[in-house]
């Protein structure tokens, strides 16, 4: 009797190991199917314009925020009331090729970068599935009002963009084969342009190949100059941050190339005048007051706003690694670029609420954040007094 109950517990064990196996093994296929339909496809609509509604409910979204202590000693009510919905995160106007004849609707725009410029918030995205060209979409400061958009050139991933307000140009972050560069556009011409009577991509002024960086991730306008990273996604990755000089015309300033194996192709190149190491999964930088900002993310895990002092010698901080972070708070996951405009307040960006991520677990952030600066302040200097 009991050979034969050793035997039974046997065989069950068996069986249920096989169902436990099985059970594994159709989740991870239904979570690669549904992963592949949420990246490589896009949902479609009968929206013809691009939504300025957001995909979540104010309810949902105040939620969201509530789940984390940080946001709240940030000033929750403030944060929620004046955050700003991002456009185009169900359908956006765009062109599919730069040759394109007629406007196509993308519905898995995904937000990057973020500026501010003069009367507008500017916010870049990029196609998920690789349909569609990049856009800018311009917001009105003062309504937070949806403008138009800007179709840009080809298919960027357009990680980065930022204002500088001397020369009154906007920067994007791009990338041409293997490449980095940033591109310039001038305000001017993006106010002038409108997709539907130039039915074209706008025109960069200027386009700087980064020989010093595999990849221009984010960068940040500072000082009359341009302070450009690389995103590593691996925590304990050593990158850097470059400065690179802007000239009196606007462009960045430029020396002779030295390397001869490009020196054909790019004759005259940026060269940084100044270099800082920073940690792995940076997506963002700005110069908040007397102190450096850097937003750090990826995947599913919550981000990272740190925030370093500056060195008030260089102006600028050696090393931008985490253990030299002053404070940090912690936000909601998949946090881009940050900014912080004129007065001090600090736009924050998050890629959460496009649709090839919707599936995922966790907060999904449809709207800009917006911490004011006195607030961020008075949280920085009680952090470092309880130290």
């Amino acid at each position: 009797m009991k050979k034969h109950k050793k035997r039974n517990v046997g065989v069950k064990g068996y069986v249920a190991l096989k169902l436990f196996m099985l059970a594994v093994l159709t989740l991870m296929s239904v979570a690669v199917i549904h992963v592949v339909i949420f990246y490589y496809f896009e949902p479609s609509t009968s929206l013809t314009r691009t939504n300025t509604d957001a995909v979540y409910s104010s309810h949902t979204f105040n939620r969201y925020l509530l789940d984390y202590p940080d946001v709240r000693r940030l000033g929750y009510r403030s944060v929620a009331s004046d955050s700003v919905v991002i456009p185009g995160l169900k359908a956006t106007r765009t062109l599919k090729s730069n040759k394109a004849k007629h406007v196509s609707i993308c519905t898995a725009m995904t937000p990057q970068g973020i500026c501010t410029a003069g009367s507008y918030i500017l916010v870049s995205a990029y196609c998920h599935s690789g349909k569609h060209n990049s856009v800018i979409y311009v917001i009105d400061r003062m309504t937070k009002k949806f403008l138009k958009e800007i179709v840009l050139q080809g298919k960027p991933h357009a990680g980065s963009i930022t204002y500088d307000p001397e020369n009154e140009n906007v920067w994007v972050a791009n990338l041409e084969g293997d490449q980095a560069f940033v591109n310039a556009l001038n305000l001017k011409d993006i106010e002038k342009y409108h997709l539907s009577t130039e039915m074209q991509p706008l025109s960069y002024k200027y386009a700087f190949p980064i020989l010093t960086q595999t990849a221009a991730s984010f960068m940040t306008y500072y000082d009359h100059a341009l302070y450009i990273g690389k995103f590593s996604a691996k925590r304990g990755a050593v990158e850097q941050i470059q400065r690179f000089e802007i000239g009196e015309n606007g462009g960045l300033l430029t020396q002779t190339n030295a390397d001869l194996r490009t020196l054909e192709r790019f004759p005259d190149v940026p060269q940084p005048t100044f270099s800082t190491m920073i940690s792995g999964k940076c997506q963002g930088l700005a110069v908040f007051d007397r102190n450096i900002l850097i937003s750090q993310s990826y995947g599913m895990v919550d981000s990272h706003l740190r925030v370093f002092s500056l060195d008030v010698e260089t102006g600028w901080m050696d090393d931008t690694r985490n253990k030299n972070t002053t404070v940090r708070f912690t936000l909601p996951s998949m946090m881009e670029q940050i900014h912080v405009d004129e007065s001090g307040n600090i736009y924050v960006l998050f890629e959460s609420a496009a649709y090839p991520y919707r599936y995922r677990p966790g907060a999904h952030i449809d709207r800009i954040l917006i911490l004011h600066a006195n607030v961020m302040n008075r949280q920085i200097e009680k952090s470092l007094a309880q130290e």
